[in-house]
This record gives structure tokens, sequence and C-alpha cells, in this order.
């Protein structure tokens, strides 16, 4: 986990507790954390994905002509 994954799970508990503030108990803060931390990693995971399927797509897509000509 780094710490990108780490500030996107504590703006996830942030909002959560804003938003259903009586939902932070002392016995579901653990819980609640470890949750939070699950869908960072994932969210951070998933854009990276998409951002390299979307390189790929787009370096693909480049004609290569002439690339490997010999004179």
């Amino acid at each position: 986990m780094t710490s990108k994954d780490l500030a996107i799970a504590v703006v996830v508990v942030e909002k959560l507790v804003r938003k259903h503030w009586n939902i932070l108990r002392a016995h579901t803060a653990r819980n609640i954390f470890l949750g939070a931390c699950v869908v960072a990693v994932k969210f951070t995971l998933d854009i990276q994905l998409t951002t390299m399927v979307s390189l790929c797509i787009a370096a693909s897509s480049i004609p290569v002509t002439g690339a490997c000509s010999r004179s």
C-alpha cells in the first residue's frame, strides 16, 4: 500500500463519517478503515490498469511503416 492509497483511504473514511456520522463506533473503526483501504487500493490499481491499456491501444494504432526499412 502506497502513501497515495493511504490518502485515498483517509478521504473515503472522512466522507463516510461526514455523511453517516452515526456509523463510526469504537468497535467498527478498524473494519471501516480496512474496507476503505481495500477500496483505495482497488481504485488506484484500476486507474493504473486503465491508463496502461489506453497507452497500449494508442501505441498500437501508430503506423510503423518504414520503421525497419533497409537502405
